[in-house]
Formats: structure tokens, sequence, C-alpha cells
């Protein structure tokens, strides 16, 4: 958890600091694949060295992608509104990415 906790602290100050960001979509494609190539040679690794260290760049970009994403969709709402559009957002984007993952999934299930 350490190692991951300082990677998110790592990889979101820097997304957080850079206003004005010109090609954000780019960035924000990029970080995407970053985090589930990272997150697939991480499901693999018996290490525990190489695992911390790739729990450490997982959870930079894992919030550097978090952090992009949610300043992307403030830019976009009204200030009035910013609660409102994360209080949805962050429950759907979830559901979904649960929904499109469950039959990958791979073990014992639960239901």
């Amino acid at each position: 958890m350490m190692a991951n906790g300082v990677g998110a602290l790592v990889g979101s100050l820097p997304i957080e600091s850079m206003g004005g960001l010109r090609h954000a979509g780019i960035v924000r494609l990029i970080l995407g694949i970053l985090f589930g190539v990272s997150l697939a040679i991480f499901s693999c690794i018996g290490n525990h060295n190489a695992a911390m260290a790739a729990l450490l760049f997982l959870g930079g970009v894992s919030a550097a992608y978090l952090a992009l994403n949610a300043t992307l969709i403030m830019e976009k709402s009204e200030r009035q509104y910013h609660g409102r559009v994360m209080s949805i957002y962050m429950p759907i984007s979830l559901t979904m990415q649960s929904a499109l993952l469950q039959p990958l999934a791979w073990g014992e299930r639960f239901w």
C-alpha cells in the first residue's frame, strides 16, 4: 500500500500543476494505456522487490490518469454543478468499468 500511495502522490502532483494542458486527450490516452500495461506486468511479477517497483509506477500512472480525468470533467462543467457532476460521474464510471471487466475475471465467482 505504501508503494502505491507514494506512486500516487508522485503521479498526481505533476498533473495537478499543469494548467492549460494543450493535448490533454492524448496524455489521457497514453496514461490509460500505461495503466493497463503496467497492471498486466504487475500481475506477472514473482519477485517482491520488482513488484514494489511496479506498484510504485502503477500507483503513479493510476493517480495521474484519475486526476486528469477529474480535471477534464471539471473544466467542461459549469462551476455551480461541479459537485453534482462528480457525484454522478464516479459511480457510473466505476460501474461501467466493473461491468466491462467482469467477463475477463479469472478464478472463483462470488455470485
